[in-house]
């Protein structure tokens, strides 16, 4: 195996690290802040003001999909990355 191939390493991790530490902090915190503001809406019903509508039913799910796939492109990316920096590494 020749010592070039160790060469195509990223060089900068620290920042790619702390990078992936803001992104996946503010993928928690923003599903915190929405499951701390809606979430008494929805274990307690009877605490709304106003029946749900199917368009506020819509927006939720929509809005809770793109949460899980904010947080899952984070882990995704993440691993993806370790895979290919560890297959060229290989190589």
């Amino acid at each position: 195996m020749p010592i070039d191939s160790v060469s195509t390493l990223p060089t900068n991790t620290s920042r790619r690290r702390a990078e992936g530490r803001f992104y996946i902090g503010m993928a928690i915190m923003a599903t915190a802040t929405a499951l701390a503001g809606f979430g008494p809406a929805i274990v307690e019903p009877g605490s709304r003001r106003a029946p749900m509508t199917w368009a506020v039913g819509l927006h939720g799910i929509v809005f809770g999909a793109w949460l899980v796939l904010f947080l899952g492109t984070f882990g995704l990316s993440t691993s993806l990355v370790a895979t290919l920096t560890q297959t060229r590494a290989v190589e």
